[in-house]
């Protein structure tokens, strides 16, 4: 998973330079410029998400552990205003599906709400970071399983091809809580984050 996550950072900061880049000619010659009075992106946001996460969980009995996620799909809705050299912010309404071995007729389905301060760094590059709630709940039968909100972050990089797509690379937590008779958990999802994103 290292690999992977490196191979995608590295991908993030050199891809706009060579999509932009034409004819031999330098990459700065034709770099994305943004036109909205200094805006990197601005408009509602479609993205496709794909985590690699660990979801850690403790019991009210002591007992506690951890397993890699396997996410199935993941998708998101939003609204984005990223300035140049100045803070912004984005949003993001995310919806993530994830398997469970042990059950392969359910899945794990997790509702998360972001708010982020955004800066751009320059012209292609913006930094994000901020706050989450999200809530969990499994599909399928749940055997009297009660769920409750929890609080979380997030924090990364992105980068703006042109003004309609982009992609972003960051790490987050979403915890939430469970219930069941007498006895409960906290559950986090840590882990990276990969978001393709189109702006309209």
């Amino acid at each position: 998973m290292k690999k992977s996550i490196l191979i995608l950072a590295s991908a993030l900061l050199i891809a706009p330079q060579m999509i932009w880049a034409q004819g031999g000619q330098s990459s700065t010659d034709y770099l994305y410029t943004p036109t909205n009075h200094g805006e990197l992106s601005r408009g509602f946001t479609l993205s496709l998400l794909k985590d690699f996460t660990k979801r850690k969980y403790k019991n009210s009995l002591g007992g506690s552990g951890s397993d890699d996620s396997d996410q199935a799909l993941g998708l998101g809705i939003g609204y984005n205003n990223i300035k140049v050299q100045d803070i912004g912010f984005s949003s993001l309404f995310a919806i993530n599906y994830y398997d469970i071995p042990t059950n392969s007729s359910s899945k794990f389905l997790r509702f998360r709400a972001e708010a982020n301060a955004t800066f751009g760094i320059n012209q292609f590059l913006f930094a994000y970071m901020g706050a989450n709630v999200s809530m969990m709940t499994i599909t399928g039968d749940d055997n009297g399983i009660s769920y409750t909100p929890g609080l979380g972050f997030q924090a990364g990089l992105g980068a703006q091809i042109n003004q309609q797509f982009g992609i972003k690379l960051g790490y987050g937590q979403s915890d939430n809580k469970i219930k069941q008779g007498g006895n409960s958990a906290k559950i986090s999802e840590q882990g990276i984050e990969v978001a393709l994103t189109a702006t309209f």
